[in-house]
Order: structure tokens, then C-alpha cells, then sequence
């Protein structure tokens, strides 16, 4: 296969193969830009569930717009029926190899979540359960500008539960378990075809148990059987039992999390993203930076430039600092040098307007003397013969009298 183009792009190298198909690393043939590209066995993509549950994830992903879902390219099948699916090449590991790697700290693992809870908000906007939320689905890219120097992209939404998708079908039927058994919702458990984004706040749960703990809050040696029965009928265990030392704060959080009501735990994962930052998580920029932000700053902006000394408003600071977490500093750059020149064409009209009325005022009424005193001109003098005159008569009456 490598060498072989597949839709706009050429295979340049396997990168991994499984049991379902292969990843290649690959190249769009007119860019030149590097992409990965599942594609699915030939016999597999014979079978239409499994290519609706592929191509269901090109259809999730790209609903989303937030830099912590993995990017979408292209998807469709190739000339020897194979489906495939073209994303974003991603550079770094997965949570999984990284929790092999040793113990996570936890005010990682509070950044991580945070970022996890930030990209679940803009899937929940648009309807979207992810309903598989595990640590191989959730990738850790090195990067500067973000909390703890990582940026977190969620995968595989390839068993996600989109708004438009009817509630009956090969993966959505009563009695049809999907998911990881250690990171499913006692809902999940169930086979309920009726589940909504609470399901993916409990698998936060679990994930922010292992982390906190080094393993998920239920194993089993015996099967998958006891670990479904124990999300079903247990109660989750306090972090702490396993990790003396893990924050009180987080082990509550977690504990609300694993709830076996979906009504005890947060209702939202925008929530759940402002209990984790309380508990020590650095705050994740907001996406989309908010256009009345980007407004008021706009209609605000002071003249800046070399020896200005303007200082750059707060909004605007937050605002580039967000574009440059998502790569939108050319808008954020634009709109901030249309403000700036506005504002200091306002300034200049303002100036140039009291400039000329003094002018007027100076042309009628004489200028300014040394010192800072005005010499007198001709209204002036006519204004104090007047005086002088009233004076003059009054002094005549008095005499008169």
C-alpha cells in the first residue's frame, strides 16, 4: 500500500495496524501536508454497521469547532472498497502511555481534565456524547502557551451518539453494551439505548480516579461481568483509600462524578471545568474567545506604538492569548490594528478640531504673551474703552449730584 494514493492523499509510512485495520502516515498529494489515515480491513468495510460506526467519527469530529477535538480531513472509500479516514497527525502520546510511564501529579491531572471538560462542553453544545471516554482517547500534544505545557485532543468519537441520530440502530439497541467496561456509566452498563451526556461526566470520573490512584475505581481479575456489576451496585471508593495523599479537593470531585445517579453528579461539563479549576487547575482559555470581548476592546483601544506607553487592555491580552492557542492571530491581529488606528484617528480629529476653535478664538481675541498671559487684541481693547467710559460717566453723575 505505501506509495499508493488514496484519495488526495499518498501513504508515506505504517505507523500502527490492529485488528480492525491500519494507520498510515501520509501526505496530501498537492500541499504537502502530513496527515494520518485509518482505513479499515477490506472484509470489514464489507460490512455496513462497522463503516456507519467509522465514518461516525469523521461526522462527530467535525461538528465540533475546539482546538482540544482532533481535526478531520477527509473520509470516504478507496478503489479496493476499503473505508478510510484522514485526521490530523498529532504529535505526542496518549493519557494511557503516559500513565505507564508512572504516577501523574495531581494538579496534572486536574489541567488535563480541565481541558477534557472544556472540549466535552462544545460536543454537548452540539449534541454529541462521546460515550467511549478513556485514556487511550485522550491525546497529550506538547504545548508552550497551555496549562501544564500540554494540549489535550479527544479521539475516536467513532461509537458517539450525534443529535441527528435516531434512537434505534445496531449500536444504540436495547440490551447493546458500548463503551470501555472500566470507564462505563452504570447507564452504559445497562445497554439503556437512551443515554445523554452525563454518561461521558462519569467516565471523567473514572479517568480522574486512575489518575489520582494509578487504576480505575473498579477492576476485577474475574471478567468484565464484575467490573459492570460493581459500576451497578457499588458505591464508588474514596480516592483516598488507595492514595492517602491525594487532594480532598479532587477525590470530592471524583466522588461526584461516580454517582450512580446522573443527577447527583455535575450536570454540565462547564461545571465540572469550574469545580477543577477551583481545585487548583489553571483556568483554560475560552473558545471561541467572545466576540463582545473582542467589541468592548475594539471600541476601547488607545493609541498604542514606539514611545506611546499605551498599555495593551486586559481584554486584548486574553483575547491574543487565546487566538494563539488556537491559531487565530492573524483575526485577533487584524482587529486589533483596525481598533488601534481608529482610535487614534479619533484622537487626532479631536485634537485637530480644539486646535482650530483656539485658533478662531486667538485670531479675534489676540494670542499669547510671555508668561502665558494672552495679549490683548482688537475686541479686547474695544470691550475696556467701554469700561473705561461707564467708569468716566459715573464719576460725572456723581459730581452732578
Amino acid at each position: 500500500m505505501l506509495g499508493q494514493i488514496v484519495g488526495n492523499y499518498r501513504l508515506v509510512s505504517l505507523l500502527g495496524k490492529g485488528g480492525m485495520g491500519m494507520v498510515y502516515r501520509a501526505e496530501h498529494v498537492q500541499l504537502g501536508r502530513p496527515a494520518a489515515l485509518k482505513m479499515l480491513l477490506p472484509q470489514l468495510s464489507r460490512d455496513p454497521a462497522i463503516v456507519q460506526r467509522f465514518f461516525n467519527e469523521a461526522r462527530a469530529a467535525s461538528a465540533i469547532d475546539h482546538p482540544g477535538i482532533v481535526e478531520i480531513y477527509d473520509f470516504g472509500t478507496h478503489d479496493d472498497g476499503s473505508a478510510y479516514l484522514v485526521m490530523a497527525l498529532l504529535r505526542g502520546e496518549t493519557l494511557a502511555q503516559r500513565l505507564a510511564r508512572g504516577p501523574v501529579p495531581p494538579v496534572d491531572a486536574a489541567n488535563i481534565l480541565g481541558q477534557v471538560a472544556g472540549a466535552l462542553s462544545a460536543a454537548h453544545a452540539q449534541g454529541i456524547v462521546h460515550r467511549d471516554l478513556k485514556p487511550d482517547n485522550i491525546f497529550l500534544v506538547p504545548h508552550d502557551l497551555m496549562p501544564g505545557g500540554i494540549q489535550v485532543k479527544l479521539l475516536d468519537f467513532g461509537i458517539a451518539k450525534l443529535a441527528d441520530e435516531p434512537t434505534s440502530g445496531v449500536r444504540t439497541q436495547t440490551g447493546t453494551m458500548i463503551g470501555t467496561p472500566a470507564y462505563m456509566s452504570p447507564e452504559q452498563c445497562m445497554g439503556l439505548p437512551e443515554v445523554d451526556h452525563r454518561t461521558d461526566l462519569y467516565a471523567v470520573g473514572c479517568i480522574l480516579f486512575h489518575l489520582l490512584c494509578g487504576r480505575p475505581p473498579f477492576v476485577s481479575e474475574h471478567g468484565t461481568g464484575m467490573i459492570i456489576a460493581a459500576h451497578l451496585r457499588d458505591p464508588a471508593p474514596d480516592p483516598r483509600t488507595f492514595e492517602p495523599a491525594a487532594p480532598a479537593p479532587l477525590a470530592a470531585i471524583a466522588l461526584r462524578l461516580l454517582e450512580k445517579d446522573p443527577a447527583a453528579r455535575f450536570q454540565s461539563a462547564s461545571e465540572l471545568r469550574a469545580a477543577l479549576v477551583a481545585a487548583g487547575a489553571d483556568a483554560p482559555a475560552t473558545w471561541p474567545p467572545p466576540s463582545s470581548v473582542a467589541g468592548d476592546a475594539a471600541a476601547t483601544a488607545p493609541r498604542t506604538g514606539p514611545g506611546s506607553g499605551a498599555r495593551i487592555p486586559e481584554a486584548f491580552a486574553a483575547t491574543g492569548v487565546g487566538a494563539a492557542v488556537t491559531g487565530n492571530e492573524p483575526t485577533v491581529a487584524d482587529t486589533t490594528g483596525r481598533a488601534a488606528r481608529a482610535g487614534a484617528r479619533r484622537d487626532d480629529d479631536h485634537h485637530q478640531q480644539r486646535r482650530r476653535r483656539r485658533a478662531g478664538r486667538d485670531a479675534v481675541g489676540g494670542g499669547r504673551a510671555a508668561g502665558g498671559r494672552r495679549s490683548p487684541g482688537p475686541v479686547d481693547r474695544r470691550r475696556a474703552r467701554a469700561r473705561r467710559r461707564r467708569r468716566r460717566g459715573d464719576v460725572r453723575a456723581d459730581l452732578g449730584a
